[in-house]
């Protein structure tokens, strides 16, 4: 990932990697180069992105999505 100034860098604890917050787009990407929209950051638990949930989202190509209940 290339430091640019519209992006914020931080390295998770919780996945063990860095982690880039981009404040235009708001888009959140991973070392690893899996990518949480504004609305699947939305749709976590306090925004909370979890090992368990990043792993499933990276091996499915998955998207997160708001619960119906």
């Amino acid at each position: 990932m290339s430091e640019k100034s519209k992006w914020t860098y931080i390295f998770s604890d919780t996945l063990n990697m860095k982690v880039a917050y981009n404040s235009e787009t708001k888009i959140v990407t991973t070392e690893d180069k899996v990518e949480y929209t504004p609305d699947e950051i939305d749709a976590l638990k306090d925004g909370v992105i979890t090992l368990q949930l990043h792993r499933l989202k990276k091996i499915f190509n998955g998207k997160v999505l708001k619960s119906e209940n």
